[in-house]
């Protein structure tokens, strides 16, 4: 079963993240709304700061390489 619908590239949206073009991009392609999104990424500068700027939802996926998560470490201080 194919559980990806489309893919969007940083040269796509002429900008990468976490610029705001890459997830309007990903709005548009879905036809869903920011309330409806979740990020799901390995960089909290990245992708979580992006998706919470573009008002989705983040999931920050720690690489392991990074040591041990501290709560609360993600960005600003909160939990993603």
């Amino acid at each position: 079963r194919d559980v990806i619908d489309f893919c969007v590239s940083a040269a796509e949206a002429g900008a990468a993240k976490p610029d705001g073009r890459m997830f309007q991009l990903c709005e548009a392609k879905s036809g869903c709304s920011p309330a409806e999104l979740v990020m799901v990424g390995d960089s909290a500068e990245k992708d979580v700061a992006g998706a919470k700027a573009a008002g989705w939802r983040a999931v920050w996926v720690r690489p392991p390489s990074q040591g041990p998560a501290i709560v609360g470490s993600a960005v600003s201080g909160e939990v993603a």
